[in-house]
């Protein structure tokens, strides 16, 4: 499930040059400890993958664990 993203890049990049990216994504994300209006346990729902790709090749990915999702 992709999420809505929002992507920050310096105004000018050049070949070679190393770069900060800020993301922020915006999803539904749910620990599992909550419950929902009829007591029944809402299933956990965290972000697990991130992958970036410049002209669909892939330059940097992440697995992240429930202590940096959350």
């Amino acid at each position: 499930m992709a999420a809505d993203a929002i992507i920050q890049l310096p105004p000018r990049i050049r070949r070679g040059d190393v770069i900060e990216v800020r993301a922020l994504a915006r999803h539904p994300m749910h620990s599992g400890y909550r419950v929902d209006d009829l007591g029944k346990p809402i299933p956990r729902h965290i972000v697990e993958r991130v992958e970036c790709r410049l002209d669909g090749v892939l330059v940097f990915e992440a697995t992240l664990y429930p202590a940096i999702a959350t």
